[in-house]
C-alpha cells in the first residue's frame, strides 16, 4: 500500500484514502485496457467521493457524530 499508517492519524482517513486509491487503480487498469469510458467513470466517481469525504466536502450525520464525539466543545 502506498500510504504509511503511522502518518495517518484517523481510521476514517485511512479508509477514505484506501477507497480512493483502489478506485483509481481500477479506473487506470480499465483505461489501459481501452475499456469504454462509461465503464471507467464509476470508479473515478468513487475515488472523487472518497476524497470529498476526506476533505469534509461531503459528510454524513454519522461522520458528524464521530467528529464531534472526539472534541470537547464548550468546555
Amino acid at each position: 500500500m502506498l500510504f504509511r499508517s503511522e502518518r495517518i492519524t484517523k481510521l476514517r482517513h485511512k479508509q477514505a484514502l484506501e477507497t480512493a486509491w483502489e478506485a483509481l487503480r481500477r479506473a487506470e487498469n480499465s483505461f489501459q485496457k481501452k475499456v469504454s469510458l462509461e465503464f471507467v467513470t464509476p470508479d473515478l466517481r468513487v475515488a472523487l467521493e472518497a476524497m470529498k469525504e476526506l476533505t469534509g466536502e461531503v459528510y454524513s450525520e454519522d461522520l458528524l457524530d464521530v467528529i464531534f464525539s472526539e472534541f470537547c466543545i464548550g468546555k
